[in-house]
């Protein structure tokens, strides 16, 4: 190896290690709990541990409040340059990693487009508001912020790398983007990014790579399948499953949704089976629905308290590293050129840049992680909060004032997130042919 290489090699692994693992900090679990009867009826399959199998009647669930934190975790996202598959991956930036699994560097290649819609539906990219631009033949690309009002209604076709065709057709009061990675065994995986909402899903069958959906609280893996996904106001999520097999983990849990079995994920009691039969699943899931919203009026308050204190927490935090990423703006539009034009940057400027930007890229990433969904989750559950509760103290404000004070910023912090998600897409595009490829990349573990 040249001394130079050697040098630059060295160099580049103090100034990461410099920034520090990008880990999500852990924040206070919702509360929700759910009496679970057993049953032998079904067999687990490829369940890591036990779960408890339910009957297709859910029981009523038992209102608990507990300010005791899950872990949660956060899956990364990096891209590369058309030009290099060569390219630097910011180390500890994807959590939710499957085992034998290095996240690389991808051409922004995942497109989309509206196929029906319905209703009030926003698009965001890039720090935009494209709703004014959405009807049935609009593109929709990675990143992509996605969000179906009250009255909302949208179905997309999606196609990328390893992903020969998926549909997803969004429900009212959804949000969700979608996003790519390069597996360092060769495939592609792409990550549908659920923050809240209501999705059905059909995959056709994948060619060399894999998709899966990511909530607050869980990881599904999909092979090629129908499936619904329902996130619920308490952060539990109902899976079910027409055709194929959906693998469901969260921590160190994991079971699979087959036509047959439901699998539900709550935040406080893990996962847990249902014995459902295909024909019966839009039964089940209005039911299970009714049951988790008549919970949530029970403890409604307590579920806001947590948000309103990670809220308060994360908001200044985020404004603080926003603001120095807008000084950046300079160095951004540097590299957006440089891109545009298929322009490499000298080696020694692009550390010197990187090393600037990476610690406030990290530190919004590992915020974001929560301050979106709780975002999110303000702008979708309003509908649902019980009258009586608006008046109830949530932190030295009503829950009526914190809903008032998020409604004021809802689409100033949408549009703040976007170019967020901007600048990392062109961080992640911006390396150019180096040893750092060999470097972060290494053999499959």
């Amino acid at each position: 190896m040249k001394l130079s290489h050697f040098a630059l090699i060295l160099f580049v692994a103090i100034s990461i290690i410099s920034c520090g693992p990008s880990q999500t900090v852990p924040e206070d679990a919702t509360p929700s709990s759910l009496e679970q009867p057993r049953s032998q009826d079904t067999p687990v399959v490829e369940a890591e541990t036990p779960t408890t199998i339910k009957p297709e009647n859910p029981q009523s669930p038992t209102a608990s409040e507990q300010d005791t934190t899950r872990p949660t975790k956060e899956q990364g996202t990096n891209q590369i340059t058309p030009q290099s598959q060569n390219q630097q991956t910011i180390p500890a930036s994807s959590p939710n990693q499957q085992p034998g699994e290095q996240r690389l560097q991808v051409p922004s290649t995942l497109e989309g487009q509206i196929t029906s819609i319905r209703g009030s539906v926003q698009i965001i990219r890039d720090g935009r508001d494209l709703t004014n631009q959405a009807d049935i033949g609009f593109n929709l690309f990675e990143y992509d912020l996605i969000s179906t009002q009250t009255n909302g209604y949208l179905t997309a076709e999606f196609k990328g790398p390893g992903l020969s065709r998926a549909i997803l057709s969004l429900k009212p009061n959804t949000k969700l983007y979608l996003e790519q990675s390069l597996l360092q065994s060769g495939g592609n995986r792409t990550t549908m990014q659920l923050l809240t909402g209501s999705v059905s899903i059909n995959v056709q069958r994948l060619s060399g790579g894999q998709f899966g959906v990511n909530t607050q609280t869980s990881t599904l893996g999909v092979r090629g399948t129908k499936f619904d996904v329902i996130l619920a106001p308490q952060l539990e999520v109902l899976i079910t499953c027409v055709e194929g097999q959906v693998q469901v983990s969260m921590e160190d849990q994991a079971s699979s949704a087959v036509p047959g079995r439901a699998i539900t994920v709550n935040p406080d009691d893990g996962i847990a089976e249902y014995n459902v039969q295909v024909q019966n699943i839009a039964r089940f899931q209005e039911r299970w629905m009714e049951e988790l919203l008549k919970e949530f009026e029970q403890i409604a308050l307590p579920v806001a308290r947590n948000v309103y204190r990670r809220w308060t927490r994360n908001l200044p935090r985020f404004r603080q590293e926003f603001a120095r990423l807008q000084a950046q703006e300079a160095l951004l539009s540097k590299w957006k050129s440089a891109i545009q034009n298929q322009k490499e940057l000298g080696s020694v400027e692009l550390l010197r840049d990187k090393r600037t930007i990476t610690p406030i890229l990290l530190n919004l990433k590992k915020i974001m992680f929560f301050l979106e969904r709780d975002w999110a989750w303000l702008s979708s559950v309003r509908k649902d909060f019980p009258q009586a509760a608006l008046g109830g103290d949530v932190g030295g404000i009503s829950a009526q004032e914190f809903f008032r004070q998020h409604n004021e910023i809802q689409l100033e912090l949408g549009l703040q997130f976007s170019k967020v998600r901007e600048a990392w897409k062109t961080f992640s595009q911006i390396s150019p042919d180096s040893p750092l490829g060999d470097f972060f990349g290494g053999s499959d573990r």
